[in-house]
């Protein structure tokens, strides 16, 4: 009967409103969802409140979802309601935790550029901005999006060491060295790091000049820093090593590896590395060097 009311003459609210709330009651109660929604979709066209409207959509939406399992149809019903308040939490919450469920990336990044720009707080912005960097690095295998979202971060929240070690690990693995040295030496001037990383931070920036921005006169500068820190470091003992084979820098690798030689009481070594010297040295200073060397011949390998 209520069917056939609304057969006669649809445009009559008068009758039609109460006809389909009647119907809508009776095929929830019978479970006859596809029947619903479409009565559901009558109520919304001729509705002009927009919390009816908007609760309408959630309801179909609901009912596409988890009801009939039609996540594809549930989606473009939240994406209606998206239309009709930009700023619904019902929808964009919907929409994040379906795009997540069916791998929609793309989607999904922009819910949360959508969230980004209703947010107020800097944390809350700060953690969705990290989110699209996350799914443009890991999912769409976009660096250079990522690379915005995590230095958008940056512009936010200067001192954000996630961003900084994110981009660092990036710009390392795409070999953008500058880039990668402006990183570094930003984790140093923020200060957070404690000693054993700073030392780490400074043999990086020093390894960075040293083997891939052809600098090697600022690496030694730099391998010294770190000699300043730990006396023994290992890694810019091997560096300086090498870099007695370089004609250019043997000489001021020399003169940081001498101390290192004499406080580890490797003579040979040490010799080695005076003889070096002398070869280039001025008369006085090669007299003063090659006196040291016999020095040790006579006492240092005895």
């Amino acid at each position: 009967a209520y069917e056939l009311l609304l057969k006669l003459d649809p445009s009559d609210l008068e009758t039609a409103r109460p006809a389909t709330e009647a119907l809508a009651r009776l095929y929830e109660l019978d479970g006859s969802w596809e029947e619903l929604i479409g009565i559901l979709r009558r109520q919304l066209g001729w509705e002009a409140e927009r919390d009816k409207r908007e609760a309408l959509l959630v309801k179909i939406s609901r009912i596409q979802e988890e009801v009939l399992g039609e996540v594809d149809a549930a989606v473009e019903t939240y994406q209606e309601l998206l239309q009709e308040n930009p700023e619904s939490n019902e929808a964009l919450d919907s929409l994040e935790r379906l795009y997540l469920q069916t791998e929609r990336w793309r989607d999904l990044v922009g819910i949360y550029r959508r969230r980004v720009d209703l947010a107020t707080e800097q944390d809350e912005r700060r953690d969705l901005w990290l989110r699209v960097a996350s799914l443009y690095e890991e999912q769409l295998e976009n660096i250079d999006q990522s690379i915005v979202a995590y230095l958008t971060v940056l512009d936010e929240v200067p001192d954000d060491m996630e961003s900084v070690h994110a981009l660092a690990r990036i710009y390392r693995q795409e070999e953008r060295w500058t880039d990668l040295l402006e990183m570094l030496e930003k984790e140093l001037s923020l200060g957070q790091a404690d000693e054993a990383e700073q030392v780490d931070l400074h043999f990086r920036v020093a390894t960075l000049h040293h083997r891939n921005l052809d600098s090697v006169g600022v690496a030694i500068d730099r391998y010294q820093q770190v000699l300043a820190m730990e006396e023994a470091h290992s890694g810019t003992k091997d560096a300086l090593e090498e870099l007695l084979s370089d004609p250019d820098h043997k000489l001021a690798a020399s003169e940081l590896l001498a101390p290192m030689y004499s406080a580890e009481s490797d003579w040979e070594r040490l010799i080695a590395v005076h003889e070096l010297q002398a070869e280039d040295a001025e008369p006085r200073q090669r007299v003063e060097l090659l006196v040291q060397v016999a020095r040790l011949y006579e006492d240092g390998l005895d």
